[in-house]
Formats: C-alpha cells, structure tokens, sequence
C-alpha cells in the first residue's frame, strides 16, 4: 500500500499553500518536481500522519548547493 503525501507550496512571508494529495513517494517527487518548476517559491513534500518533511525543492540551500532534495543534480535552467 502507498502512502499519501501531501505537497506545499511555501510562500516568502512563510504561509504554507497547500497544494494536493499524491499517492506513493515516487510520484510525490514528480509532482514536486514539476510544481518546482512553475515557481520559485519553496515546494515540500510532506507526510502529514508523521508530520515528516519528505523533500523540497526550492530552498535556498537547494540552489547555493546546485542539489535538490534528495541529492540530484539540479539542471541550470532550475537555477534561473
């Protein structure tokens, strides 16, 4: 069974926006980096039932480190 993770979009006053539900931790990551794309505000995927930060992308350590979340190698377009 997979679990559902829930995706945030983190506006720069800090406001979490919630996004939508996915089922399964590989589609959590597609979808994250797909919204991480439309924005440049921080995107986190999150499950909610162990209040755990499972990725993000769009943090400022993302980008000074050229590495998204879960250690990828970012493309340079994803830092313009």
């Amino acid at each position: 069974m997979d679990h559902e993770f829930d995706l945030f979009e983190i506006l720069p006053d800090g406001t979490p926006i919630w996004r939508e539900v996915v089922s399964g931790r590989e589609k959590a990551i597609l979808k994250l980096r797909e919204l991480s794309a439309e924005t440049a505000n921080e995107i986190r995927v999150m499950h909610l039932s162990t209040n755990t930060v499972v990725a993000a992308m769009n943090t400022a350590l993302n980008i000074l480190c050229g590495m998204d979340s879960i250690g990828l190698p970012m493309r340079v377009s994803d830092l313009i």
